[in-house]
């Protein structure tokens, strides 16, 4: 993937898919069934490169599915509620590219709430922390593309203020100095929106 060769790639995620299922077959145990669902994952991710949103979807929520039984089987822990907020954030971004907002609004939805469920268990690490941002800003981007407004405002507010507090807690690292220019992006282009739409309704 790295270098370019998806289709090489896609192969190759495509016999660990197999490998899984037959790893699967002598015993259904949570770490068999959480294999599958990373080389799914991987699948969906090719495929995704691809442009083949609809193949990319259907091995998300294969893993999405096995994830949901791995929370059934050992419980609520830290490692498979995230686990489920990663496969819920992958169909919710194919979601997204297929135009269904509505669908990509309720993935993103039930993965924040499991994000601030796990942010109540471990505590605010910048982990959990940075992960709640990434989840309140995919909810943000389908509000706005929905039209409300106002609820994108709030998650992108809580998200840079979640990402002004990374910043000034680890100002050398790098996937947080960057993250509050990330969220103040987002505003600017929410207001101009919302003004977009305010001229439109007084010129119609």
């Amino acid at each position: 993937m790295r270098r370019g060769r998806i289709g090489e790639a896609r192969e190759t995620a495509a016999w660990l898919v197999q490998t899984a299922r037959a790893r699967l077959a002598a015993g259904e145990t949570p770490e068999a069934l959480r294999d599958l669902s990373v080389s799914l994952n991987n699948v969906g991710n090719t495929d995704q490169a691809l442009g083949d949103f609809e193949q990319a979807r259907a091995a998300f929520t294969e893993s999405l599915d096995i994830r949901r039984r791995i929370l059934a089987r050992v419980g609520e822990t830290p490692e498979a509620l995230r686990d489920l907020s990663v496969s819920l954030n992958n169909v919710g971004k194919t979601d997204q590219a297929l135009g269904d907002f509505e669908q990509a609004r309720a993935a993103f939805a039930e993965s924040l709430d499991i994000r601030r469920r796990i942010l109540a268990r471990v505590g605010e690490t910048p982990e959990a922390l940075r992960d709640l941002s990434v989840s309140l800003d995919n909810v943000g981007n389908t509000d706005q593309a929905l039209g409300d407004f106002e609820q994108a405002r709030a998650a992108f507010a809580e998200g840079l203020a979640i990402a002004r507090r990374l910043a000034a807690a680890l100002p050398s690292h790098g996937d947080y100095k960057d993250l509050p220019t990330w969220f103040e992006q987002r505003m600017l282009e929410l207001a101009a929106a919302s003004k977009k739409e305010l001229e439109d309704f007084d010129r119609g």
